[in-house]
């Protein structure tokens, strides 16, 4: 019985897999179990270990400018993430509702398919540098 558990995870990924594809286009909450999950967990939160911070409260604070809105596009989890730009611009807005705090601003402009793809076309930066120079500069 000890392996039925694992046994189940599994045919419920590889489930999730064939039905949805690499990219399952348009389920956001689906989207970030596969794509985001393992590096933030299912609570957003911070994995200090492995260099990963977290969602929650942090990512709504980049909103506020235009080069903070780019940089959550272009951090390569994100911008290398097998979706759609639709997909992408979508999972992000869905992240973006579900774990801010009742301290973020309530209201965000969302995230549009072709503001991924402008974003996506700029490449690789060093994300630590620009993280820390945008907190920075909000204060």
């Amino acid at each position: 019985m000890r392996t039925a558990l694992p046994s189940l995870l599994l045919l419920n990924f590889l489930f999730a897999t064939v039905a949805y594809g690499d990219d399952s286009q348009g389920d956001p909450r689906l989207d970030y179990m596969l794509q985001c999950q393992g590096c933030h967990g299912a609570d957003g939160g911070e994995r200090p270990s492995a260099g990963v911070p977290t969602l929650v409260d942090l990512v709504p604070r980049f909103l506020g400018s235009d080069e903070g809105r780019e940089f959550v596009l272009r951090v390569p989890g994100v911008s290398q993430a097998p979706l759609s730009n639709e997909a992408l611009a979508s999972l992000m807005n869905w992240l973006l509702e579900t774990y801010r705090s009742s301290e973020a601003a309530p209201q965000f402009t969302r995230y549009r398919a072709s503001e991924v793809a402008r974003a996506r076309e700029l490449g690789p930066f060093d994300v630590t540098a620009t993280r820390a120079r945008l907190l920075a500069d909000e204060r």
